[in-house]
């Protein structure tokens, strides 16, 4: 399981932007177990992303309106 503070920390080793725009799309299960869940997951992004002014977006779509009008 990983930890808020560990994937805190990865985005600090690799020097992910904190002012910028950052447009994600994943699934919680190609991540992994993390700790709090989907929750804790937006919780860190959240947290890393907007530390210096930056946006974190996360696009969401449905299916069930596909084809409707």
């Amino acid at each position: 399981m990983f930890t808020k503070t560990e994937i805190f920390n990865q985005l600090e080793k690799i020097k992910a932007p904190q002012d910028g725009v950052v447009l994600m799309h994943s699934s919680l299960r190609a991540v992994g177990e993390v700790e709090g869940g989907g929750q804790g997951l937006l919780d860190v992004m959240i947290e890393y992303f907007t530390a210096k002014g930056g946006l974190f977006c996360v696009p969401t779509h449905t299916w069930g309106y596909l084809g409707k009008k």
